[in-house]
């Protein structure tokens, strides 16, 4: 965005991203905490680890989702490259929603039948969404990301941001029809991001549009 000029007291973005790296793996380990080792009789076992099924679903699901915000978080910070006070907590907003992620799995996990856990659960899954966008739009109008971008570049990360509110949005109602089916729609962003979403190691802005993974490139000159 060549109209936007650097913030004149922005700071590097190294230690921001090393303490959410170091909170996202904090929130992916708590997640398997919910999952405990049955105490039964080897007779009883198998029936101890079906009652488990609805935890281990649970963490898969969020494990998932929580590698989403993760990658999505990697790719936003190979724009952002500087970064301000008040960029430091937007970003704690988002890693605040990220780390309430394993107390709404465990609610998620023991009361999966109940409309009201399903949507805590999404409700979580929004706020985390809201605040990834909140501070990828403060940095893009505070000049705290890279000059190469232009503005339909920037719109369009923030229209890859909205999918999944949205779609939640839409579980939310769901679930009081149909508490299975809300879940299932949770995991739509989440897969559809990993089929078509950008590259977080390739760093390349391009990678936003629509790519699917299996799809064979053309080399250069090949037509």
């Amino acid at each position: 965005m060549a109209a936007t000029r650097p913030h004149p007291k922005a700071q590097s973005t190294t230690r921001l991203e090393a303490i959410s790296d170091g909170v996202f793996a904090v929130a992916l380990t708590l997640l398997v905490l919910d999952i405990h080792v049955p105490d039964a009789d080897p007779s009883k076992l198998f029936g101890e680890l079906v009652k488990l099924l609805p935890h281990v679903l649970a963490f898969a699901l969020s494990f998932l989702i929580v590698n989403f915000y993760w990658t999505a978080h990697q790719v936003l910070f190979n724009s952002i490259q500087r970064s301000d006070r008040y960029l430091l907590w937007f970003n704690a907003l988002h890693l605040l929603f990220v780390v309430f992620l394993p107390f709404s799995t465990g609610l998620l996990a023991e009361f999966h039948h109940t409309p009201l856990a399903v949507d805590i659960y999404g409700l979580n899954i929004i706020l985390c969404s809201a605040s990834s966008i909140m501070f990828w739009l403060y940095a893009a109008h505070s000049g705290l990301i890279t000059d190469n971008l232009s503005r339909d570049e920037v719109r369009l990360v923030v229209w890859r941001l909205l999918i999944n509110p949205l779609v939640c949005a839409v579980a939310l109602c769901v679930a009081f029809l149909n508490t299975t089916a809300a879940m299932l729609l949770y995991l739509v962003t989440p897969i559809w991001y990993v089929l078509t979403g950008p590259d977080a190691a390739a760093g390349d802005r391009g990678t936003w549009r629509l790519r699917w993974p299996l799809r064979r490139s053309r080399k250069p000159g090949s037509g």
